[in-house]
């Protein structure tokens, strides 16, 4: 199992965090560097206390998280570096050539976000497609693993039909959705080791995916990410998808390390205290996975 601290945000990470818009100065720059380490730290603190089981991983970038990312593995964890650009609807790439920091950085994983509804523009879909294949080719030839992040947001017809309301399409439309995402990703050739997915309200959706993608892939894996969604929405996301065969684990960013970090940089904790803090949350979504997985 696969327990992964995700924290690859970059344009959420500077607005929505730090309040900076437009061109970052070099001051904060570093400072959003620097926050990057805090983060590593208390997933660092939480494996020296010690996993009951699996492998702890990290989801950082290259922008802000190179040093982190450079410690982590050397500190024997599992690293995943994305390649997309950051906050855009349509799939784009970071760098060109996309590979430039992967090249450099040399992560287990490579990682790719895609905002993916099949009942969106089909011509977009089909450049999504073109692009996450060329990713898969890339990484299969320079031996490293690919990590596919599936997101499906609602298209403007299916908010309408759920009355605008996000827990509704969550609840009635995203499932279906996202099961047939994974089909189409999967007929065009696409075939990650590892799925990074979405929460999902009962068991039997999971079961569902986790068939589609070990269909053709016996040894894939399924990761639920968190969505900077509350504890008690992820706690309840782990605790359904643990037990079913196919999901390998988690990858969890917001919910683990913002509260505590914004303490830090509010001045209201030590960064000792937000390491301890993070670590503590990290820890204790390992357990309910865990402990799900075995009941």
């Amino acid at each position: 199992m696969l327990f992964v601290l995700a924290f690859d945000h970059r344009n959420s990470f500077r607005t929505g965090f730090f309040g900076i818009h437009g061109d970052p100065t070099p001051e904060q720059q570093s400072q959003c560097r620097e926050a990057k380490l805090v983060i590593l730290d208390g997933l660092m603190h939480a494996v020296n206390l010690g996993l009951p089981d699996g492998k702890a991983g990290v989801l950082v970038d290259d922008e802000y998280g190179a040093e982190a990312v450079i410690r982590a593995r050397q500190a024997g964890m599992t690293v995943a570096t994305p390649v997309e650009r950051s906050g855009r609807r349509e799939l784009e790439f970071e760098h060109d050539p996309f590979f430039e920091s992967i090249e450099r950085l040399r992560p287990d994983y490579v990682k790719v976000l895609v905002r993916y509804n099949p009942e969106a523009d089909a011509t977009m879909n089909l450049r999504q497609r073109m692009k996450l294949s060329e990713v898969q080719e890339w990484a299969a030839q320079h031996g490293m693993g690919l990590m596919l992040e599936l997101l499906v947001p609602a298209e403007a017809g299916q908010t309408r039909r759920v009355g605008g309301e996000d827990s509704r399409y969550d609840l009635e439309l995203r499932p279906r959705l996202t099961l047939a995402a994974v089909k189409e990703l999967i007929a065009a050739g696409l075939s990650p080791n590892l799925w990074k997915l979405e929460g999902m309200s009962s068991r039997a959706q999971y079961v569902a995916i986790a068939a589609e993608v070990r269909s053709t892939r016996p040894d894939a894996g399924c990761l639920v990410l968190g969505r900077g969604a509350d504890e008690a929405a992820v706690e309840r996301w782990l605790t359904l998808a643990a037990p079913v065969s196919g999901f390998s684990g988690f990858a969890v960013g917001r919910t683990i390390w913002w509260e505590p970090l914004r303490a830090y940089y509010d001045g209201r904790v030590s960064r000792t205290e937000a390491i301890e803090t993070i670590s503590g949350n990290y820890r204790r979504l390992v357990r309910v996975y865990l402990q799900a997985a075995t009941s």
